[in-house]
């Protein structure tokens, strides 16, 4: 049957986009085993943690199918492809958020077992909460890297991540426990003068991740749940 050049050019429109998404979905799966070297270099894992690492994705991948198939059949083949590469376009960076919000976490982590060392005066308690604090300076050290680095590569991460943060980022423990039991963690632990330079610090580190200046998160939290008595 012949078609009119119309309906040609009309039909690769319609097929040649969707083929190329789809392929490059396709692509976007197998490109671990392109940078599994790298990564495993880069943060110093053994063939066993990435072979985990992958393991996680192919598992993530074949179990979201019972959700994902059904849901491609009732909206359409045609909203689902183009739904997927919205989300896989936006999906990039939103690592960095993860990353750059777990530094912080960190930090204020790190920043609270010191604080808890000052107000105890505990020598045991003090010791145990410096070696602790080591241990968290690790953690520190990849959200850090790892979260600076895809804020240097990507405008549209810092964009997001300063958004994410501005808007949602809250102590650690708001919404998991009463509120009044964070407030008063927050306000015993950075409530007073030492506390309060703690807090600073933070907010410093913060400030000197690409396009984080001028965010003053721990102050602002501390301020919100009150200075101690």
């Amino acid at each position: 049957m012949e078609h009119s050049r119309a309906y040609r050019f009309r039909r690769f429109l319609n097929w040649f986009p969707l083929g190329l998404t789809y392929a490059a979905m396709y692509m976007g799966r197998y490109n671990f085993n392109v940078v599994k070297s790298k990564i495993g270099g880069l943060y110093h894992l053994d063939i066993a943690q990435m072979g985990f690492i992958a393991s996680l994705g192919f598992w993530t991948y074949g179990l979201s199918v019972a959700f994902t198939g059904p849901l491609a059949d009732r909206i359409g083949g045609r909203k689902a492809i183009l739904y997927g590469a919205l989300g896989a376009a936006a999906l990039p960076e939103l690592p960095a958020v993860h990353l750059v919000w777990g530094a912080v976490n960190e930090w204020c982590t790190q920043a609270g077992y010191g604080q808890l060392a000052r107000r105890a005066g505990h020598p045991l308690l003090g010791e145990l909460l410096r070696r602790i604090m080591r241990q968290e300076g690790r953690h520190i050290a990849f959200y850090s890297s790892a979260g600076r680095s895809r804020l240097e590569r990507s405008g549209a991460a810092r964009r997001l991540t300063r958004v994410a943060l501005e808007r949602l980022w809250r102590p650690v423990g708001h919404g998991v426990v009463p509120a009044e039991e964070t407030r008063f963690v927050v306000r015993y632990l950075f409530g007073d003068e030492a506390g309060a330079e703690a807090a600073a610090r933070i907010d410093r580190n913060v400030a000197r991740l690409p396009g984080l200046q001028g965010l003053t998160l721990v102050a602002r939290a501390v301020d919100r749940c009150g200075r101690a008595a």
